[in-house]
């Protein structure tokens, strides 16, 4: 035997004990004795042991007591019970109230019986032990089956607040007035509010599991799903409506796409809410028309100002004293200023409103350029600034919108003119690479700070420093210039240092289209003394008549 038992004899039979002392002790096992039934209940308490071989004939405590009060605490502990010849009954017993076996006192006086023995001990430790383990698998069933059942009454309460959350978002969803629409990763329909519904002339059930494409809806919704499913990014859009097969009373709305993902973040589908915008639409509409027929009525009687201004600051109507011209003069300084403000104001009502159309021919961007700069050189001029154009010997031909670049040129002008001390100094450049042809108005004037440069192509954006606040405008200039510059396609950026000056840099790509250059929209003229003499005001009234 390899392994070595802890024993406890107890008995009160003194020759029985060093007999079983000496048999363990061969085999290797550690013998603990008690010759009462009180002093092997202490031992007992006190240690642990692998076998306990109780002797039934105990005087005062019968062993059966002691068994009892063993097994009440102790299910681990192997019990073998020692009996005499005539005990049998009391070895039944004993069996019954929890011992593992029983052995005979006389089997222990030969070695064959010695062998018995050992195989009796051996087989009550192996029974003792498949007890304590199918107990402990016992126990541990029953926790499981504690903890399992704990766990299926989560599931079940998770289960029934999931169901209650889906119905109220289910309510929730079907109450919105927005239209609802989600589609899966292959574009087909898996949930779809009623509104939506209603609004596609169909019933959710008809349209639920079908293919988007199936549906007669406008084309920019699958436009959005398939942008936002590669992408997996959030995309807003507008539609003018919802369905294609009909245009009667139908609505306008803000589609926005948003991608929907499972809780490890993969991409399930796209969800569509849908804003209805048709008043908005409308009231925005009815302000655009407002807004325009405010502003063409106020241009009407001032340019019928100007021209009858003219005609007295000529004297076609009679001598002026010098009294009667500074007044003409400060009425015609004045109702240019108020002309400009009412064209940059129909010009931002047009491309507010996506009026913004261009006219695109061939275009000679030296003569352009050369033009503009003829028109705005006496303002310079009166300022004792330097104009310095820059551009190749040959002509640089692009396809564009040559009044929509001559306004562009106009206002980067006479921002830099305005933004310029007196005696600085302009520079215009052309300059053009195989696709694109680039301008740049470069001044040494007050500067932009940095912080404000990405503001200035905003709605009434302007530089918000002191000397830049006592120059008067209307903050639309660059946003127009922006707006016509990126409808051809280009971009316009900006450098600049404060008190060193900026540069404004428009690309625009050639798109040339045949050979052939139209007409330019400013012949080609020799300078009139007359015109060189003009004032600046003056100048700025003949452009603004054109």
């Amino acid at each position: 035997m390899n392994d070595q038992w802890r024993v406890l004899l107890i008995s009160d039979d003194r020759a029985l004990c060093d007999h079983l002392t000496e048999i363990f002790t061969e085999e290797g096992h550690h013998v603990f004795l008690a010759h009462s039934p009180s002093e092997g209940l202490s031992r007992w308490r006190g240690r642990r042991f692998d076998l306990i071989l109780l002797d039934l004939a105990l005087p005062a405590m019968k062993g059966l007591t002691t068994l009892q009060r063993i097994r009440a605490q102790d299910q681990n502990t192997c019990v073998v019970v020692l009996i005499a010849h005539d005990e049998i009954r009391d070895a039944i017993e004993a069996v019954r109230q929890g011992a593992d076996g029983y052995i005979e006192k006389h089997q222990l006086t030969s070695e064959a019986d010695l062998a018995e023995f050992f195989h009796i001990i051996q087989r009550a430790l192996e029974i003792r032990r498949s007890q304590v383990s199918r107990s402990r698998l016992e126990q541990e069933i029953r926790q499981t089956n504690e903890e399992l059942e704990e766990t299926i009454g989560q599931l079940e309460q998770a289960r029934t607040e999931l169901h209650e959350e889906q119905h109220r978002l289910k309510h929730i969803l079907f109450s919105l007035s927005e239209l609802v629409i989600v589609v899966d990763t292959s574009e087909q329909v898996v949930l779809i509010n009623p509104s939506a519904a209603r609004e596609l002339g169909m019933a959710p059930e008809h349209i639920l599991g079908r293919p988007i494409t199936q549906l007669s809806i406008h084309p920019r919704v699958l436009e959005g799903i398939r942008h936002v499913i590669p992408s997996e990014e959030t995309l807003q859009l507008e539609l003018p409506r919802l369905r294609t097969d009909s245009v009667d009373h139908q609505r306008a709305f803000r589609a926005t796409f948003n991608p929907v993902r499972s809780e490890h973040g993969l991409l399930l589908g796209v969800v569509i809410v849908l804003h209805d915008i048709t008043q908005e639409k409308e009231l925005e509409q009815m302000k655009i028309d407002f807004y325009s027929m405010i502003v063409h009525d106020l241009r009407s009687p001032a340019t019928a100002i100007i021209g009858f201004t003219d005609l007295l600051a000529q004297e076609a109507v009679g001598p002026l004293n010098a009294a009667q011209r500074e007044i003409v003069e400060i009425i015609q300084r004045s109702v240019r200023k108020l002309l400009n403000l009412i064209n940059d104001f129909l010009d931002y009502s047009a491309i507010d409103a996506g009026f913004l159309r261009l006219e695109k021919r061939n275009t000679n961007l030296n003569e352009l350029i050369r033009h503009a700069v003829h028109e705005i050189r006496p303002l310079a001029n009166q300022r004792q600034q330097i104009l310095e154009v820059r551009m190749p010997s040959d002509p640089v031909i692009a396809l564009l919108d040559d009044e929509r670049i001559n306004q562009v040129l106009s206002n980067l002008l006479s921002n830099a003119i305005k933004y310029t001390p007196e005696g600085g100094h302009i520079t215009v450049s052309l300059r053009e690479d195989p696709e694109h042809v680039i301008i740049e108005v470069s001044d040494t004037g007050i500067g932009i700070p940095q912080d404000q440069i990405p503001l200035l192509f905003s709605k009434y954006a302007r530089a918000r420093n002191a000397r830049a606040r006592q120059i008067k405008g209307t903050g639309l200039g660059l946003l127009i210039v922006k707006e016509i510059v990126q409808a051809h396609g280009g971009k316009i950026a900006v450098e600049s240092s404060v008190g060193e000056g900026s540069t404004f840099r428009v690309t625009l790509p050639r798109a040339e289209a045949t050979s052939s250059v139209q007409p330019p929209l400013y012949p080609e003229r020799q300078e009139d003394p007359a015109i060189t003499a003009m004032t600046a005001e003056e100048v700025a009234v003949l452009s603004s008549r054109r």
